[in-house]
């Protein structure tokens, strides 16, 4: 018997005998799993969050041994994997493949957005899922706000109360930090005002 030039096949000259023990085998290859995680606040500035333990997948006849992460996610400006950060713009063409558990973190643009990281799996033979799939992670914005009203009584009841308003359009709110002025808004003409990550809020 002869490996035929074709897959999965074997050529043979029968002879008159009876011919044993020419046996196929099949890798099964692996599924990626997909994950959305629960909603968190956006953390704003260069902070990054955690998604390593949300990339999975099985193996029917082995098991899971790397992710190959295919593109740059979307809504993030930076990912990092295994201690190197990538930007859109230096994220390698064919992805990147690491072992399962190896740190994954994305830093994710300002706002109320939703980051996507498309992957694959790859098993124990070195066989890599066909489809890939997402680890999707969901972000709320992260906000100051609040009401500016013409308190007629002065705060002799001990509370911020009166009317809202913006004086004909004359108030603006500051943001600052450390000194440093991050963001200017006007009040708006109900008295109402808010800051939010693209203006640079974060978690500290």
């Amino acid at each position: 018997a002869t490996q035929s030039v074709v897959l999965g096949q074997i050529e043979l000259n029968t002879l008159g005998a009876a011919i044993t023990a020419q046996n196929f085998g099949i890798e099964q290859l692996p599924f990626a799993t997909a994950a959305t995680l629960a909603s968190q606040v956006n953390p704003g500035g260069t902070n990054s969050v955690s998604i390593t333990s949300a990339f999975a997948g099985t193996d029917a006849d082995g098991s899971v041994v790397q992710i190959h992460i295919t593109s740059f996610p979307s809504n993030a400006t930076s990912i990092t994997i295994g201690g190197t950060t990538y930007t859109s713009g230096t994220f390698p063409a064919n992805g990147v493949t690491v072992n399962v558990g190896t740190s994954v973190s994305i830093n994710p643009v300002d706002g109320s957005v939703t980051c996507v990281v498309p992957f694959k799996t790859i098993d124990n033979a070195g066989k890599e899922s066909t489809a890939s799939a997402n680890v999707t992670v969901p972000f709320t914005d992260l906000t100051i706000s609040g009401t500016f009203y013409d308190d007629a009584n002065g705060l002799t009841d001990n509370t911020v109360n009166g009317t809202a308003t913006n004086v004909s359009n004359q108030m603006y709110m500051t943001l600052v930090s450390a000194g440093n002025i991050l963001a200017v808004t006007p009040v708006a003409s109900n008295g109402t005002y808010s800051f939010g990550t693209a203006n640079g809020v974060q978690i500290n």
